[in-house]
């Protein structure tokens, strides 16, 4: 079903990573939290995805598909911004997979606490199916949060970083935030 007033826009910029998408665009068309968007760049990708995205986005009407010649995975985010419509922006990139409770958690986070960004760990995965921490908290972690939120306090964002409570099979590099537009 889709939503006209989405919850979250899920951004996912794609260039050559055919191999992933499946399992990738499928954690996010899993999320328990159902009132979301996907938008989708292909951004000049070389390999299947084009084809791929093209079958996905017909197995799920929540999905938006865009296309660019290649401009970087910047580019391919701005123009997902553009297209969004939804109350929060989550930025995911097309070899990541995320824990299926992982934006309904972050959602409920961000209205209990009427927060603009929730920002949680992660582990990264590969060919080898290997996880490794994408942050590594024990260089000054405090410092970092703290040096974070002074900056985000001085543009007027009401920001708490935290880590919600979930499994740790949770894969992603983790965004989500307001609109600011």
């Amino acid at each position: 079903m889709k939503y006209p007033n989405p919850k979250i826009s899920v951004i996912i910029p794609v260039y050559n990573t055919a191999a992933y998408l499946q399992e990738s665009i499928g954690s996010i068309t899993g999320q328990t939290l159902a009132e979301i968007e996907i938008i989708i760049i292909n951004d000049g990708s070389t390999d299947d995805s084009p084809e791929l995205l093209k079958a996905i986005a017909g197995q799920d009407e929540r999905i938006i598909l865009l296309s660019q010649q290649n401009a970087g995975q910047s580019v391919a985010r701005n123009r997902g911004i553009e297209a969004a419509k939804g109350e929060f922006v989550y930025f995911m990139d097309s070899d990541d997979i995320l824990d299926i409770h992982a934006l309904q958690a972050c959602y409920e986070k961000c209205i209990a606490n009427n927060l603009d960004m929730v920002i949680f760990d992660g582990e990264s995965f590969g060919d080898d199916k290997i996880h490794k921490p994408i942050f590594d908290y024990s260089i000054s972690a405090a410092s970092m949060a703290e040096y974070t939120l002074e900056r985000m306090h001085s543009i007027g964002l009401h920001v708490k970083i935290d880590f919600p409570h979930l499994p740790a099979s949770i894969s992603l590099n983790a965004k989500c935030w307001k609109k600011i537009i």
